[in-house]
C-alpha cells in the first residue's frame, strides 16, 4: 500500500518447508543437528520511507526500511525477526554523489523454542563487500562453517563519481566505500 508519494508498506505471508539433508559426516556437528524437514509459517510488515530520486544512481534523498516478521502460527519454527536500514545520499559536486548507510537485524526464538541455522542472518557479499555470503561471523572451530547469527550491523560510506572516457548516458560510476559490520 502507497500512503504517500514516499511512504508505502508492504504485508507479506510466507509458508516454506525446508529440507536439510545429505549433510556430509565431516559437517559441523551444528549443522548436522540441524538436518530435517522444517516448516516456517511467517507473518511480515515492511513500512519504507522512500524520498529518493531514482533507486538507480540516486544522487538525493533518502530511505529508510524497517521489516518486522513472526513465525510460528503453524508450523515448527518460532521466532521474531526485524530488520531495519537507512541511507542518506547527498551531491557532494555535480555528478559526484556521497552517501551513507547502515542496517541491523536481530531474530529471537520464543516457547523455548530455537533458531535453526536457516533462518539465521548471514552478511557478507552484497551487504558487506569483500567478503563472501557468510564471509564472517560465528564459524565452527574445527571445521570453519559459517553458523550465521541472530544480531548483526552493517555501515557504509561510499562516494560515486563518473568514470574518465565513459559516456555519461552509459551510467557507469565509479565507487569508493568503507563498508563496517559484525554478526553475532
Amino acid at each position: 500500500w502507497a500512503y504517500t508519494e514516499d511512504i508505502r508498506q508492504i504485508v507479506r505471508y510466507t509458508l516454506r518447508q525446508t529440507d536439510i539433508y545429505n549433510v556430509q559426516p565431516w559437517a559441523s556437528p551444528i549443522i548436522q543437528n540441524n538436518a530435517g524437514t522444517q516448516v516456517v509459517s511467517e507473518l511480515a510488515e515492511t513500512i519504507i520511507w522512500d524520498t529518493r530520486d531514482t533507486r538507480l544512481n540516486t544522487t538525493k534523498g533518502f530511505m529508510v526500511r524497517n521489516t518486522v516478521a513472526a513465525a510460528g502460527l503453524i508450523g515448527t519454527e518460532q521466532y521474531v525477526r526485524t530488520t531495519a536500514d537507512a541511507v542518506y545520499y547527498k551531491t557532494i559536486v555535480e555528478d559526484i554523489v556521497a552517501s551513507i548507510g547502515g542496517s541491523i537485524g536481530l531474530v529471537v526464538p520464543y516457547n523455548n523454542s530455537f533458531v535453526r541455522i536457516n533462518n539465521l542472518f548471514y552478511i557478507g557479499g552484497d551487504s558487506l563487500r569483500g567478503f563472501q555470503v557468510g564471509g564472517i561471523g560465528p564459524r565452527d572451530a574445527n571445521t570453519t562453517d559459517s553458523l550465521g547469527g541472530q544480531y548483526y550491523y552493517t555501515g557504509t560510506a561510499e562516494l560515486s563519481y563518473p568514470l574518465p572516457f565513459i559516456p555519461k548516458e552509459v551510467a557507469l560510476l565509479g565507487k569508493a566505500f568503507v563498508d563496517v559490520g559484525s554478526l553475532w
